[in-house]
Parts: structure tokens; sequence; C-alpha cells
């Protein structure tokens, strides 16, 4: 996201963490006091990927991954972002499924994609002797906040973690001033800049397109927008491309329509899971559950039709076709 030229109220902190680009706004005119605060919110990105990253053998999500088949107590922010994460695949009729790594991995994605990248041919993938992921099957107890999984089911908090991170560094940066937090294309804000009604974010056709460009601009304020789609971490392994968005009927990468697919929620979990859930649907049922959900979302379809749900063409203030 690029939010030149802009005032020079607009302070700015770029950085790389969770696998991604992270992008800091946030409006003040005392330099002295916008340093400190993002060096604190990106401070927060580093500490929780260490704890929720499944690249990391030492994190505290490989370790409940190593345990499973026996009760595990946790922290609460690991807590915290698998209780999201198993609502929102309730929510999504299981096409959100945090527990479908096993499969994740068989399909090639085994390290962090700009690792992956320097591997050619990829390595054979793990073959787990647990065939597809099952979010129901995870047993939480709240007294003592303790996960159970099943022998040889392992969750991946990816997106979820990366999107309940950027929500923590918004209510942190909102201590100085109007934010915004842009998690590698995953970005969620807090007040406006004085004189906008938000903050001023574009919706850009996919990376597939030979020149990216601004399909339209949306205020973002206390809110979110998630992008997801295939239109970028791809992979060949076999002689077959793949991609990392997991059907969990399939246990494959999906077999989808889409090339991305942009939500708006109040949160970034919340859009981020729905971001997920209608890519691997497809365009037709992914379009209706959206309607179904009053969610406002954007749509790419591989034949690059635009289509937006009338909940969003009316918050972008675009003709609905």
């Amino acid at each position: 996201m690029n939010l030149n030229p802009h005032p020079s109220s607009w302070r700015s902190h770029h950085f790389r963490a969770m696998g991604t680009e992270m992008a800091f706004w946030l409006e003040t005119d005392d330099q002295a006091a916008a340093q400190p605060a993002f060096a604190e919110a990106e401070a927060l990105f580093r500490h929780n990927e260490q704890v929720l990253s499944r690249f990391q053998a030492d994190s505290e999500l490989s370790q409940i991954n190593s345990r499973a088949g026996q009760w595990t107590a946790v922290s609460d922010l690991l807590w915290d972002v698998l209780v999201v994460a198993l609502e929102m695949a309730e929510r999504t009729n299981g096409r959100f499924d945090p527990t479908i790594l096993n499969k994740l991995e068989q399909a090639g994605y085994t390290q962090s994609f700009e690792q992956m990248l320097t591997y050619t041919p990829l390595p054979n993938p793990p073959d787990y002797p647990v065939a597809l992921g099952n979010w129901q099957d995870v047993v939480l107890d709240e007294a003592d906040r303790s996960v159970y999984l099943p022998r040889g089911l392992r969750l991946d908090l990816g997106g979820i973690a990366k999107g309940y991170t950027a929500q923590q560094a918004v209510a942190l940066l909102a201590q100085c001033g109007p934010c915004l937090v842009d998690a590698g294309g995953d970005i969620s804000a807090g007040s406006p800049p004085v004189g906008y009604d938000g903050w001023p974010v574009a919706v850009t056709t996919p990376r597939t397109s030979p020149i990216q460009v601004d399909l339209f601009t949306l205020p973002l304020a206390h809110a979110s927008l998630a992008t997801s789609g295939i239109d970028h971490r791809r992979w060949q392994q076999n002689g077959r491309s793949h991609h990392h968005l997991i059907d969990p009927i399939t246990g494959q990468p999906a077999d989808t329509d889409l090339l991305t697919a942009t939500v708006w929620a109040e949160t970034a979990v919340v859009a981020e899971a729905w971001a997920t859930a209608t890519i691997i649907q497809g365009a037709a049922a992914g379009l209706a559950a959206l309607q179904t959900h009053h969610m406002p979302a954007t749509l790419v379809t591989q034949s690059e039709e635009l289509l937006l749900t009338p909940a969003m063409a009316t918050y972008a203030g675009v003709a609905y076709a």
C-alpha cells in the first residue's frame, strides 16, 4: 500500500516480519513520540511471530503441534488466537480451517515462502498419517487454558496470527494518534487522519496483471481490509503448480476460479478468514456466502472479471452489476 503523496504529519515505519513487508502509519507532529511507538509495535510483531509461527521450531505453536495426543497448557496469546481461529472456522462452515497444516506441507509449503524459492526442486514433502484436518477435533479447556490436539493433527495460524497482531498494533499506535497498520496487504486502521473520512486504501488488480493498477480507493477507519489470493504464493512440485490455500474438503490446493478476494470487516481476523474461505469456495458460492453475511467484498476471477458484493459497491461508491 502506498500513501504517497501525503501530509508531512503522516509518519511511517517499514520492516519485515511474519514472512512479509510491514508498514505502520501514524499521524502526529511529534516525530520524537512516533519512533518509540513504532519500535514498540514492531517488537509486538517480533514477539507474536516467535509464539505463533509454524516455521520456527522453538515457537510455542510448534511445541503444541509436537505434543498432539496430550493436553498442553498454552499462553494467553496462543489461546486467544486459537479461539478466534476456531470461531471463524465455524462461521465459514469449515472453509477456513486452522488444522490443515499436514496437507499444506504435503502440497510443498514446508518453509517460509521466501526460503522455499531458493530450493529447486522442492524436497519431497512428509507423508502424515492424518489425511485431512478437522477444526472440530480441537478440544479446549477454558478453566486452565489448555489445548488437546488428536494425534496427527497440527495447527497453522499464519493469516489469523498476522491479522490479530495487526489489531494489537493499531491499539498501541492509537495512543499516539490516528494510525494504520499494513501487514503485507492485510490492513487495519484506527481513527482517520484529520480532515479525512478514513485512511485512503486502494484495492488493486491481482499480481498476475502486467501492471498493477488501483481498482478503487476506500476510506478505512476503525476497520480492516484483508486480501487473500492465489496470484502470488505459488510453486512447482512434481511438475504441477501449487498454491497455499488448501481446500479442507479435498486436502488439495483449492481448485478455484478466483484470483483474489478482498474483504472489509470490523476486525482483521474476520476479514482474513472470510477472504480465505471465499477463495476456496470459488466465485459463485463465495459471493453467495458473503452476501448472506452482508460482508463488503471485492473478487477478481481468473478471467479478470471484477465482482463486488452490494455492500462493497455501496461502500466504494461503485455501480453494482
